[in-house]
């Protein structure tokens, strides 16, 4: 190993502090980055090789501003990929926003392909959870920018397989119609490690693609010529990341559910058997022309190896035949019974044929039989008719599975992620030992990780190391493309967004999106996992090291993308070539904060049997810091054993982002890379809030006493801060006594404070909070306060039964343990205030005829990904309202009911018919207008 991993939490400092310390690696600015009608060039993340692990808010406030001098700089393997991104803010708005990059070339005469570097612009869509979402990447060559509002830029690098070791450089130029914004130097590193074509590769990709939903985009006949050419694009992307599965129906519209009160596909678009089935009176007869011509065509696209038919079990437990009587030409749907005379009839007879016809085509070793999650009792009754029927199909069985109980029998099986902690290592070795692939899948739910629209783009990233950790074989998911009619301005059908398409149609083919490409990245990742444990073990102290510091399942934060990244990196430096330059890093400090000043330590060591020439740092700068070169190594070439020591100081700026990654190099006089290094720093915020704004009390119950909103803080500088609290929204409530600004001492903490009184006014209102330090807001929240009652969660309840665990005072549902919620979230708005609760829950109080109203806003709770309920209220045994469904993806619902004499209130959230999974509902910000006690 080259270089040496070190803490995957603190190697931050140094970094920041390196790629400040090189001139000869930055270009000299070429112009301000807040040129042309004020536009600011930032990165959402504070660096360049974190930028693509989140996404960018139409609305979003523009980071510190990027200077001309700093670098944009990705490592990545030859053979390899990487995405990141800029923002792009425009106060003015701008026209025709044009970012375009030269070829990349290195010091050494190297160049990579005109193409290696790809320029995209998100695009912004309707989001679920209210407002827009940038997901779709437009491949256009411009874009205008609407005032006020930011725009994000997508940077894909693809570096080919040949591409020599080395530093290339390329200009960033940002303009628009009426002039440039700005130039910046890229910076690719291409590390002296090879990654395989993706078709070479073990990692096994088994996404469901859907046929029919191309058709429909493009207007085109279902298997007609124009249909097989809409497709190709298709199957060529879903190759170039690795499909290894045709996934096929062989009945019709296998995945039928009750939806809107009808029984149909639950998807947009239909999907059409591949195979006919035709009846004669006596006999079932089949023709395979469709299923040929899908097979071959995904094979030449390079979709290989495997063959998954769908489905001898229907989704919705209707079994049917479709089929066409040839004495009537009738299309024919017949329900049968699982099991029954008709079914065994009639599966015997298509599975002999199809055996008999795979096996003329050489593909009956490649097929498996497709099944998803099923019950045990209907897989046995499958086993039975195979067994008695066809059982040349037995062991050729592809499930995707909620339990243990299919693994013996299944030659083929993936695991719902939420079920993969109770799978036992030992039963995932002892399958990839007999040959049978073990991969998992996700589907709405969880959040993270996922490729849904709601999750951040690191969730997706991750789902190749949950791989590598768990030592699987792949990843499954539906769907690639089963898009609703119009998925860019009604982005969801009957799923969660995303959940049903990773890709977007386009006019010649599929339109990426930031989950795909996210996705994407981590497919290298998981392949560079492996290569690293097949030449090291995964016994090995880095590898464990690297592998436990991800924690899938982690929001998107500084941490979780640090762990990424330096893991990583210290991957890359274990597959590198043995002997020649080993670099390590060390620095004072992991976390900081804006005004610090850390000492930065870079070692190199000569490993091998040879001289190195003269190295020397290649640090470009980015934003937030500038560091100072104390000493450095005296010049000449290391003898082998001998190092070179480079001593820095790196002071953190004012405006430095929450996360700092300093990406360096060693080469030689000439630019050739010797070995590359990195680390972050974590940046604390001078002033922090320790907790979010409340209230205490919340409400004011006779309507004069007041009540007091207070926010914990904390200075957690070096230096002295002053801070002010400010409330906005207030309605009615007056402001007993203006808050004054507080001055807190390095390291010291206070609890900022405003009294507001009702003046007898009755009411709910939601009060804006906000701490401000410079000018600037650091945090703050929202608070609900209300006069003349209490909220609900402030009462005693009489009962209360909940599906999940206990019901949450002020807080949501979260999992099955007491106060294990979080903050109540319905549609990005979050309550301090309210119930948690999940269906079937039922929550009792006794208002002795004390109130006269109940408000409440209720809804889906935004942690979980799915979700559907509907909220009740009862009063002394009879109904006083009925929401309509509630589901994730819709918004918060106002109910404001009399209550006046009522007793005994029932708070009631049941299912919505179809199961209780993910049913979190809140009750937020409820409360009772009562008299006083």
């Amino acid at each position: 190993m080259r270089s040496r991993l070190l803490a995957l939490s603190g190697m931050a400092a140094l970094i920041a502090a390196l790629l400040a310390a090189a001139p000869a690696s930055s270009q000299e600015p070429a112009g301000a980055a807040d040129t042309e009608a004020g536009a600011v060039v930032w990165l959402p993340t504070g660096s360049f090789a974190s930028s693509s692990l989140v996404r960018v808010g139409r609305d979003a406030v523009p980071g510190a501003a990027l200077a001309g001098d700093q670098v944009l700089r990705l490592e990545t393997p030859a053979g390899g990929r990487g995405s990141a991104q800029l923002a792009v803010h425009a106060p003015a708005g701008l026209d025709d926003l044009t970012v375009s990059v030269d070829r990349p070339r290195s010091r050494h005469g190297g160049t990579l392909p005109a193409g290696a570097v790809q320029v995209r612009y998100p695009e912004f869509i309707p989001f679920d959870s209210g407002g827009v979402i940038a997901d779709p990447l437009r491949e256009v060559p411009a874009v205008d920018v609407e005032s006020g509002t930011s725009q994000p830029v997508w940077f894909s690098v693809d570096v080919p397989a040949g591409a020599a070791p080395g530093v290339y450089t390329a200009a960033v130029q940002i303009g628009t119609a009426t002039g440039g914004i700005g130039t910046w130097t890229l910076q690719v590193v291409v590390a002296d490690v090879a990654l395989d074509p993706m078709a070479d590769r073990p990692f096994i990709l088994d996404l469901w693609a859907h046929p029919d939903a191309v058709a429909d985009q493009t207007g085109t006949a279902l298997w007609s010529e124009e249909h097989w050419t809409a497709m190709r694009p298709y199957l060529s992307d879903l190759a170039e990341h690795g499909q290894r599965v045709v996934n096929v129906a062989v009945t019709e519209d296998p995945w039928m559910v009750t939806h809107d009160g009808q029984w149909r596909p639950q998807t947009w678009s239909h999907f059409a058997s591949t195979v006919e089935w035709r009846w004669d009176g006596e006999r079932f007869d089949f023709d395979f022309g469709v299923f040929d011509r899908y097979v071959e065509e995904s094979r030449a696209a390079g979709i290989g190896e495997r063959i998954h038919a769908f489905a001898m079990l229907q989704f919705d437990h209707r079994e049917r035949f479709v089929y066409t009587d040839t004495r009537t030409g009738e299309r024919v749907v017949e329900e049968v019974d699982l099991g029954d005379a008709r079914y065994r009839e009639g599966w015997g007879q298509f599975l002999g044929a199809f055996s008999e016809h795979l096996t003329e085509k050489g593909w009956f070793g490649d097929a498996s039989l497709g099944f998803d999650e099923r019950p045990a009792n209907e897989m046995a009754t499958v086993f039975d008719v195979l067994e008695d029927e066809a059982p040349q199909w037995l062991g050729k069985i592809a499930v995707a599975a909620n339990s243990l109980d299919v693994q013996d029998y299944a030659d083929y099986v993936s695991y719902n992620y939420s079920f993969l902690d109770s799978v036992p290592d030992e039963d995932i070795a002892r399958r990839k030992a007999e040959g049978k692939p073990t991969l998992f899948y996700t589907y709405m739910n969880p959040l993270r990780p996922n490729t849904v629209t709601a999750s951040p783009p690191v969730s997706a990233r991750v789902l190749g190391w949950v791989v590598a950790q768990r030592d699987l074989d792949g990843f499954l998911r539906w769907t690639y493309n089963s898009w609703p009619q119009d998925v860019h301005d009604d982005p969801s059908f009957r799923y969660g967004q995303g959940d049903e398409y990773i890709v977007y149609p386009g006019a010649d083919g599929p339109v990426s999106s930031i989950r795909w490409e996210a996705f994407a990245d981590g497919l290298d990742d998981a392949e560079l996992l492996r290569l690293y444990a097949e030449r090291n073990g995964r016994d090995d102290a880095v590898f464990t090291e690297v592998l436990d510091a991800i924690d899938p399942r982690a929001e998107s934060t500084p941490a979780a993308w640090s762990a990424m990244l330096l893991g990583r990196r210290a991957v890359l430096d274990g597959l590198l070539p043995d002997g020649g330059l080993e670099v390590t890093v060390s620095r004072t400090d992991a976390e900081v904060t804006p005004g610090d000043v850390v000492d930065v330590t870079v070692t190199a060591v000569a490993t091998g049997d040879r001289p190195v020439p003269a190295p020397r740092l290649d640090l470009p700068g980015q934003p937030g810091w500038s560091a100072r070169v104390v000493s450095g190594p005296a010049p000449g070439a290391l003898l082998p054993g001998e190092q070179a020591t480079w001593q820095l100081q790196v002071s953190v700026h004012d405006d430095a982002g929450a996360y700092l990654y300093l990406g360096g190099a060693v080469t030689d006089p000439a630019g050739r890379l010797l070995a590359g290094f990195a680390t972050d720093l974590t940046v604390r915020p001078p002033v922090e809030l320790t907790a979010p704004p409340a209230a205490a009390p919340a409400s004011s119950p006779d309507a004069t006493s007041p009540v007091t909103i207070a926010v914990p803080v904390a200075n957690a500088s070096s230096r002295e801060q002053t801070v002010e609290l400010a409330v906005s929204g207030l309605g009615f409530w007056q402001v007993v006594t203006p808050p004054a600004p507080v001055t807190l001492p390095p390291g010291g903490t206070a609890d900022l404070s405003v009294q507001l009184s009702p003046g007898g006014r009755t009411g709910w209102t939601t009060v804006d909070v906000e701490v401000r330090h410079g000018g600037a807001a650091v945090g703050g929240g929202r608070v609900d306060v209300v006069s003349g009652g209490r909220h609900v969660s402030d009462w005693d309840w009489v009962s209360e039964a909940n599906g999940w665990g206990p019901a949450e005072r002020d807080a949501s549902n979260g999992e099955d343990q007491p106060g294990d919620g979080a903050r109540m979230t319905i549609g990005g708005r979050q309550y301090g205030k309210g119930i948690g609760a999940h269906a079937a829950s039922r929550i009792v109080l006794d208002l002795a005829g004390r109130c006269s109203r109940f408000q409440t806003d209720i809804g889906v709770d935004d942690e979980v990904a799915g979700g559907s309920v509907r909220f009740r209220v009862e009063a002394d045994g009879r109904e006083l309202y009925v929401s309509p469904v509630m589901t994730g993806s819709a918004a918060a619902r106002w109910v404001d009911v009399d209550v006046t004499g009522v007793r005994t209130l029932a708070l009631v959230v049941d299912d919505a018919g179809n199961g209780n999974g993910q049913d979190h509902a809140d009750w937020a910000g409820a409360w009772l207008r009562c008299t006083p006690d």
